[in-house]
């Protein structure tokens, strides 16, 4: 897998779970909401990347078909 130099940049100045590296891997796109990403980036979180409080999110999962609406 290759990644670009932004990606690379998002992730070390974003952050990542490094200890999930090699071991899953998520793909998805933010199509409404990026707002809610930004306050989820915000959560303080202790030594080892914990949330100090529980984050909350409801997922959605699209069909193309219902993506490509979406997305209208």
């Amino acid at each position: 897998m290759h990644f670009t130099e932004t990606q690379r940049e998002a992730y070390r100045t974003v952050g990542g779970t490094p200890f999930l590296d090699q071991h899953y891997t998520i793909f998805g796109e933010i199509v409404k909401g990026i707002g809610l990403i930004d306050k989820i980036t915000a959560v303080k979180v202790d030594k080892e990347g914990n949330p100090d409080t529980p984050v909350w999110m409801k997922l959605t999962l699209l069909t193309p078909k219902q993506a490509t609406e979406a997305l209208k």
